[in-house]
């Protein structure tokens, strides 16, 4: 288990720790758990990539 902390503005595209954890989380066959969905949430193509790539992905904020 790795964790990562992002805490660069969601309107930013150059985010660093965001753009390797979907590479660690398939490697390692691991769930990428999101503190708050909002963060993601105003990069939607973010997200379409993510949920294209396979990588399954939890918000705390909202629960399954």
């Amino acid at each position: 288990m790795q964790e990562g902390l992002e805490v660069e503005s969601g309107k930013r595209h150059d985010r660093p720790a965001l753009a390797i954890a979907p590479k660690l989380c398939r490697k390692h066959r691991a769930i990428l758990v999101i503190a708050r969905s909002n963060r993601l949430a105003r990069n939607v193509a973010f997200i379409s990539n993510l949920t294209e790539s396979g990588v399954e992905f939890l918000a705390v904020d909202t629960p399954r």
